[in-house]
This record gives C-alpha cells, sequence and structure tokens, in this order.
C-alpha cells in the first residue's frame, strides 16, 4: 500500500508575514463553508416547511455515513422544503465576481417518476412552487419533475430563467446519485453527475445577485409515501 505523504510542521495557503502566516494548516477564513452530513437534525440550521401538519417525517437513519430521511404523507402534491437558517432570512451565499463557489450533494428517491425534487442554492420561499419545476425567482438548483426520470439544472435571476439543461442526465430508483456545480468566479457554471462526470456548462454574462440560502425540496405525485434519502450537502465560496 502507498504511504501518504506526511508534512509533520504541517502545510499553508497563507503568506508568511499574514496573521496565519506560521500556522500549519490552510487558513480556514479563506472560505465560506456549509455542509451537513446528517448524523442529527439541526432545527437552528434548517427550516422545515410543510404541506401537512401530520404523517410526513424527517429522521436520521441507522446508517454508517449519515443519512436523512423525509418521509411523505400518502397524499398527491403534499410537500417539505429545508432550507438554511431559520424564517426570518439568513440568505448566506451569492454568485460574486472573482469569487469561486462549489456545490455538491448525495441523495437518492425511492420514486423519480412520481415525485418532484429540487436542491441546490435559492431564495428564501414560503411555497412550493418557489422551489420546484424551475420556479425559485433567484437561485441555481438542480430538479427532477414528477413524469419523468431526467435530473435538470436551472440558473434563475429575477424570476427569469437565464440558462437551464432539462435533460442533462436521468436518475434511477433507490440509488444513490452525487450532484454538484462550480462557478468560476467569471461567466462559467461546470455542473457534474457523478463525481468526475462533468456533463456540461452554463454560460452567462448575468448571474443570480441577491443573497442565497441551501435549499431542498421534495413533493409527492400520488398518494405514496414517498421518501428522499439525503447523504450531504456541501456548499464553498471563496471568502477573499
Amino acid at each position: 500500500m502507498t504511504s501518504p505523504m506526511r508534512f509533520t510542521k504541517g502545510v499553508t495557503n497563507v503568506a508568511s508575514d499574514a496573521i496565519f502566516g506560521q500556522l500549519g494548516m490552510p487558513d480556514p477564513t479563506k472560505y465560506n463553508v456549509f455542509f451537513d452530513d446528517f448524523n442529527h437534525i439541526d432545527y437552528q440550521r434548517w427550516t422545515f416547511l410543510v404541506s401537512q401538519t401530520t404523517d410526513g417525517t424527517e429522521a436520521i437513519q441507522d446508517s454508517d455515513d449519515g443519512r436523512l430521511l423525509l418521509t411523505l404523507p400518502a397524499v398527491e402534491d403534499s410537500y417539505v422544503i429545508m432550507q438554511a437558517g431559520d424564517n426570518t432570512g439568513k440568505e448566506i451565499f451569492t454568485f460574486e465576481s472573482g469569487k469561486k463557489l462549489w456545490l455538491k450533494a448525495k441523495f437518492q428517491i425511492n420514486d423519480v417518476d412520481q415525485t418532484d425534487f429540487a436542491i441546490g442554492l435559492t431564495q428564501r420561499t414560503t411555497t412550493d412552487s418557489g422551489v420546484l419545476s424551475g420556479g425559485a425567482a433567484n437561485g441555481v438548483l438542480f430538479s427532477s419533475d414528477d413524469g419523468d426520470a431526467y435530473l435538470d439544472i436551472y440558473m434563475r435571476s429575477g424570476s427569469v430563467t437565464i440558462a437551464s439543461n432539462t435533460v442533462m442526465s436521468s436518475l434511477t430508483d433507490a440509488t444513490d446519485a452525487i450532484i454538484g456545480f462550480y462557478f468560476d468566479g467569471i461567466n462559467k457554471v461546470q455542473y457534474f453527475n457523478g463525481e468526475t462526470n462533468l456533463v456540461g456548462d452554463l454560460e452567462s454574462t448575468s448571474f443570480p445577485t441577491t443573497e442565497l440560502l441551501p435549499g431542498i425540496a421534495f413533493r409527492n405525485g400520488e398518494a405514496s409515501a414517498n421518501t428522499l434519502n439525503i447523504d450531504y450537502i456541501c456548499v464553498i465560496k471563496e471568502r477573499y
């Protein structure tokens, strides 16, 4: 087995004369990081917006990698939306010129073509129509619509779609999918389906200008207790 390279005095990404110049680890203040591995449900980190008062559940699973299971009630059009922070705002990311930004998530849906799904960065909403099916006022979101198994990606600003790919790939029932995007800080969002599978680019001279937050939405397309199983979501942005 190949041994790892060992830097016993540490590594750094900081100039020697900076505050953290002698710190033996990368400067954590250079990035704004949001990461939830769902080892527990953090009700201060997430707000749950639901269409029902009973039967829908969110529960941490007995799983080695930490997973959250969202179960909808057996009611068509019932939904749950998870939004970072509380209901008073707290959007924490922007697409900013000169600053790179990444999003990555891993999840699976038990019945892809009988549900609607969305995950990404979005403006806070009070209704499912503000997130699903490319309906976000502002943001970059992956989504899947009831009636098909296709995975889409939308870039939205001012309630207008700037760029999209509505058939970027397919999802499979009860099978983990890893998706993500990379904003180069200039004019391009590269999007992935799979750890190393670059599917394409969304190129534009304009991007969402409002503050955004991590969001996850799931809606029933039938009267069945469908489920969304989320392993993790991670968003990282250069700070300076």
